[in-house]
């Protein structure tokens, strides 16, 4: 393994001419966030004058393309660090500029943000495919909002506007701030290097970790080509792009081999799995098209619009565990009938366990053995017993969601949606703008203050005490459109009445049959609801054979 070091500071590694850098597709989005932020500049700011402070390590494979006479390095590790110094650079810029100073800030872009040849300029860093338009509008002096990239700069630039010296800032941290530079003379060096400083300390995720184990297994078979994987790469950041991948690698494990895997232990599992004589290119072709899946799953993005409905359902009832299961039917090749034969079990499943408040720390395990169940078995009956047989019975379930304090939260909005559902007679209604419709507290979570025609706290008389008690109950809940909701607010009851009978929710307008609404209503409904949600979410015998003889008709072909 060939590879040399340098320790140069920014200026020295910025002001060169000869070279520029870019992100590789493969590499994750910028991630540092004010935490790092801050660090850096409060080692700018702690330097004296002839001061200097190393702030880490820059990987860097030398031998790249040379284009327009400028020798393209590959940025192996150290791509977070490299941006966010380009981007303090375009803050510092622009403050000279703010100040009338256009001479430096056209020193600070010249000689750092871009690089000269004799065929003409280019930019010093490229980042990646999800990063690099927003960076490229910072270097253009036009920043936009929404990203991370701008928002570092945003960071930095409102730091540096409260500096009186600007030429000291630019000194201090074009001078002060070095780095160690690693050249590598090929991936596969870039590789075992990135694996070596692992080894040694460096803080790297799992991910990280994993795809540079495929990368430098790929670059050491015969031939030592890893264009294939890094293209796999790039098509796996990419569907993955703002999904939690550590989940991601986690739920396919569980989903393909059996035994559950921490987080902690992830990267080995990987790092035994790849060495253990795995088809590198099958294996990582399996991770994209469960990559495709999961993000079909978490976008609700499938093409079959009542499949995407009930995963809209599971991600607002917080069941992202069964997205281990998910991933392994779905590379079954179930359609979606047959999928939808089994998630009103996997909700059932979900929401009575999170009800009781039984632990989550045996549900990858359990969706891990279904997964793992010989394909003849892994089917929609033996999957519903499965399940059935680790949920609370219907006397725990019943009594919990009675007393159960819910929150305000998707979950909540989950069961409350469920009700209403089935208070609508040909089942086709579906909630068009989940964020247009309110979780509604009927007796207020605040009853102190008066409003025209009283107040709840007068109208409770002495059970007003016990408002903490019931409020939350899902009695005293209901759903309501944000335009009826907020001037509802605190209004006592017969005038909230007015803005119920408005709603076009029928869950909402059979409010509208009482007369009053104090503690007892509230615990009667409670009880009705609790009935009506055992029944709701239950798993029995006879649903799963009948789901199971839907599939198959929806199967079989038109006659």
């Amino acid at each position: 393994m060939k590879i040399e070091a340098d320790e140069p500071s920014i200026s020295e590694l910025f002001n060169n001419g000869a070279i520029v850098f870019y992100v590789p597709v493969y590499q994750r989005r910028y991630a540092w966030g004010e935490d790092q932020w801050k660090n850096l500049w409060d080692d700018v700011n702690d330097l004296a004058e002839d001061d200097s402070h190393f702030i880490g390590s820059v990987v860097v494979i030398r031998e790249g393309a040379v284009v327009r006479g400028f020798n393209e390095m590959e940025l192996v590790d150290g791509q977070q660090r490299l941006a966010t110094i380009s981007i303090l650079l375009c803050a510092l810029r622009d403050s000279y500029s703010d100040r009338g100073d256009q001479v430096q800030a056209e020193r600070v872009r010249r000689l750092y943000l871009h690089s000269e040849s004799l065929s003409g300029e280019m930019r010093k860093l490229t980042l990646g495919k999800f990063d690099d338009d927003a960076y490229q509008n910072l270097l253009l002096g036009r920043p936009a909002a929404g990203h991370k990239v701008t928002e570092a700069y945003e960071f930095f630039k409102d730091k540096i506007q409260t500096e009186p010296d600007l030429g000291k800032v630019s000194y201090r941290f074009t001078n002060g701030i070095k780095l160690v530079i690693i050249y590598t003379e090929s991936h596969q060096d870039a590789f075992k290097l990135f694996e070596t400083l692992n080894d040694r300390g460096l803080e790297l995720s799992a991910v990280d970790l994993i795809k540079n184990r495929m990368l430098n297994t790929a670059a050491n078979r015969p031939g030592g080509s890893t264009d294939f994987m890094v293209e796999a790469w790039e098509d796996i950041s990419e569907k993955l792009d703002g999904l939690d991948n550590i989940r991601f690698f986690r739920q396919f494990l569980l989903a393909n081999y059996t035994g559950k895997v921490t987080q902690s232990a992830l990267y080995e599992k990987y790092k035994t799995l790849i060495s253990n004589g795995q088809d590198l290119d099958d294996f990582v072709s399996r991770l994209g098209d469960a990559a495709g899946f999961y993000n079909d799953i978490h976008h609700y993005s499938s093409e079959d619009p009542a499949l995407n409905f009930k995963l809209e359902d599971l991600i607002n009832l917080k069941a992202t565990t069964s997205f281990t299961l998910l991933l392994r039917v779905l590379a079954d090749g179930w359609p979606a009938p047959k999928i939808l034969s089994v998630i009103p079990a996997i909700e059932a499943f979900s929401l009575r366990r999170a009800i009781c408040g039984w632990s989550t720390t045996d549900m990858d395990t359990i969706y891990n053995q279904i997964s793992n169940l010989p394909v003849a078995e892994r089917e929609p009956k033996q999957i519903c017993e499965m399940l059935s047989k680790n949920m609370p019975d219907d006397r725990l379930f019943r009594e919990n969601f009675r007393t159960n304090r819910f929150r305000q939260d998707t979950q909540t909005k989950y069961v409350l949606e469920q009700f209403e559902y089935r208070r609508q007679n040909t089942g086709e209604m579906r909630i068009a703008d989940r964020r247009a419709v309110h979780i509604e507290h009927i007796m207020p979570q605040t009853i102190s203050g008066k409003k025209q025609g009283g107040d709840w706290a007068t109208y409770l008389g002495p059970d007003a005490e016990r408002h903490d008690e019931y409020f939350q109950l899902v009695g005293n809940l209901t759903l309501l459109g944000a335009e009826l909701n907020v001037p509802a607010s605190n209004n006592p009851f017969l005038a909230k009445k007015g803005f119920y009978q408005r709603s076009e929710i029928k869950l909402t307008k059979e409010l509208c049959d009482f007369d009053d609404w104090r503690i007892p209503q509230i615990a009667a409904r409670s009880e009705a609801l609790a009935e009506e949600a055992t029944r709701i979410w239950r798993i029995e015998s006879d649903s799963v054979r009948l789901t199971e003889a839907n599939v198959r008709r929806s199967a079989a072909p038109n006659s």
